[in-house]
């Protein structure tokens, strides 16, 4: 793991436990401190930890996927990105193919199979 990425998975386990333990103290009625503390060590940590690293493996394995969830981004704004990534795609399509080179030629042909599939998808 490169150590930008390792940064942010630490960044990520100090936020997701305050909020974890931020949630268990606020559940429990009594202001008893070892009380929440397990349950923030037993339980609620320990949920939320193999939650993040499922969701971490998901994306690992697609990290271009769309989110699914009920926060997802406006529509219009997923059209704009998805309008944008296409284009730059063409141009990159249209230099590679303006080289002349053989390499650049084959490149410029499998962007093209790109371009096509995600227009294939936006229709």
């Amino acid at each position: 793991m490169d150590d930008t990425r390792l940064r942010a998975v630490i960044r990520e386990e100090i936020a997701l436990a305050v909020k974890t333990l931020g949630e268990v103290a606020e559940r429990r009625e009594d202001s008893d401190l070892d009380a929440v503390t397990y349950d923030f060590g037993a339980y609620a940590y320990v949920g939320a930890c193999e939650t993040a690293d499922e969701q971490r493996t998901r994306d690992a394995e697609n990290p271009f996927e769309e989110a699914t969830s009920d926060e997802a981004v406006d529509p219009a704004v997923t059209a704009l990105v998805k309008a944008e990534v296409l284009s730059v795609l063409k141009d990159m399509r249209s230099a590679f193919y303006m080289s002349g080179y053989r390499d650049d030629y084959q490149i410029a042909e499998r962007l093209d199979g790109v371009i096509k599939a995600r227009e294939a998808v936006g229709e």
